[in-house]
């Protein structure tokens, strides 16, 4: 939750506050976009196209339109009058590729492991998972990097998240399933890498949203794209398939990850991981309405209950300056 200093007076406080619910509104644009993925990932799949090549044509195709959106911005800078701006910190080049090069791989390296764990589980099941593990690994980096461990409510959340895994996951899995839960794990602890380094590289290092979006996207989306074409053989997709893509790199990820960076220059990483777990309704309603995937009560009754977990977490973070 973000503090503010009693040292400031009552507009600037209120205008802080005004951004930070403006960084949760697009937040919830941002979740909104992304939970809408599983399903149309599923149907895409179900059609033939194999997990990794729908993540490289995705994220590739995505970092070719922010591209041309970073050409266009340039080139309307080059043309408006020069106006003074505040200095801010500028590090070294080469730690500023390489943290840009470790957000693109593990990112997106991170959503090929995603999107072929969600080709074994059903999209509820995946986004339960990846939902639920990903704080959890925020949680125990920033504890590690920023020396921020988890308050004593935080951890009560925790147990409240789990409970609610154990109420949801009440009948015991087959082998394919297990398979595709801990590859989502694996997958939101990249993630969860990630979100460090992308907080860092925002809030401290103070990289531009849309180059880092850019830059980082082409860097694991070219590397993704590589082990597509040899593991799937140049899978070429059909018309409706393209069309979906399309959609997907323009939509759910130029502009979902343009906003999902921006909203580092407001909210912590934890702060953000935390937020994403709304997903958790959001998919398995889209699941159950566009997949006619079935939510039960007991299944319902474990997603709030991981909610209500989250929301403790969330209530109790660190005071933030």
């Amino acid at each position: 939750m973000s503090e503010f200093s009693s040292g400031h007076s009552f507009l600037p406080g209120r205008t802080q506050r005004r951004g930070h619910l403006a960084a949760l509104g697009q937040m919830f644009v941002v979740t909104l976009l992304w939970a809408s993925s599983f399903p149309i990932h599923k149907q895409l799949m179900s059609g033939g196209l194999p997990p990794l090549s729908l993540a490289a044509y995705r994220y590739f195709s995505a970092s070719i339109i922010l591209l041309v959106a970073l050409g266009f911005q340039r080139q309307r800078r080059t043309q408006a009058p020069v106006l003074p701006r505040p200095s801010r910190p500028r590090p070294g080049n080469f730690n500023e590729w390489l943290i840009l090069l470790g957000i693109g791989l593990f990112t997106y390296a991170a959503q090929g492991v995603h999107i072929t764990a969600l080709s074994l589980i059903s999209a509820s099941d995946s986004g339960l998972v990846s939902m639920t593990s990903m704080p959890v690994a925020v949680a125990i980096l920033t504890s590690i990097v920023e020396k921020t461990p988890p308050r004593r409510a935080q951890l009560t959340g925790l147990g409240i998240i789990l409970a609610g895994m154990y109420v949801y996951f009440h009948t015991a899995l087959a082998g394919t399933e297990v398979t595709g839960i801990l590859l989502n794990v694996l997958s939101s602890a990249m993630w969860a890498v990630g979100i460090i380094l992308t907080h860092v590289a925002v809030s401290k290092l103070r990289m531009p949203s849309l180059k880092l979006t850019m830059v980082s996207m082409a860097t694991g989306s070219s590397f993704l794209l590589l082990i597509a074409l040899v593991h799937d053989r140049t899978y070429v997709p059909s018309l409706s398939q393209t069309l979906w893509l399309a959609y997907l790199s323009l939509v759910n990820t130029a502009l979902g990850f343009g906003l999902y960076n921006h909203t580092m220059k407001i909210l912590g990483a934890f702060e953000i991981a935390v937020f994403q777990d709304s997903m958790v309704i959001q998919i398995g309603v889209l699941s159950a309405i566009f997949l006619g995937e079935t939510i039960s009560f007991r299944m319902t009754m474990g997603m709030l209950t991981v909610v209500i977990g989250v929301g403790v977490v969330q209530y109790f973070a660190p005071e933030r300056p």
